[in-house]
């Protein structure tokens, strides 16, 4: 049921009013009906800048509460849904957000704004 995912997935979700933000998850456990996963945020690399932009790439190294997603299967796309802890700190108790993820490809990078040029 769990279509090719796995544990050490890492799956983003990209958010924000005129200006780019990213969340990163990282898969820890998967259900035995294999409809939902334990997710842990991601850590990451900051890898670059550009003039407004860090250049990201997520890592498999965990960090604050575990928490369920939902497993979605969108045609040949696999998706994570559901509220993941949204400060930076990775505590569900400081604050969640409900979201969509998709899965990252090894290697991709991410432009996010620079919290200097946000709102």
């Amino acid at each position: 049921m769990n279509d090719g995912i796995k544990i050490g997935d890492i799956f983003y979700t990209s958010w924000g009013y005129d200006q780019t933000n990213y969340n990163f998850v990282v898969v820890r456990e998967i259900s035995p009906s294999g409809k939902t996963a334990i997710c842990q945020c991601a850590a990451i690399d900051t890898v670059g800048h550009t003039q407004q932009c860090n250049i990201q790439r997520p890592k498999t190294q965990g960090y604050g509460d575990l928490f369920r997603m939902k497993i979605e299967n969108r045609g040949d796309e696999i998706q994570l849904r559901g509220s993941y802890p949204f400060c930076c700190d990775g505590k569900l108790s400081t604050g969640k957000r409900l979201g969509t993820f998709w899965r990252h490809e090894k290697d991709k990078t991410y432009y996010e704004t620079d919290s200097m040029f946000g709102h």
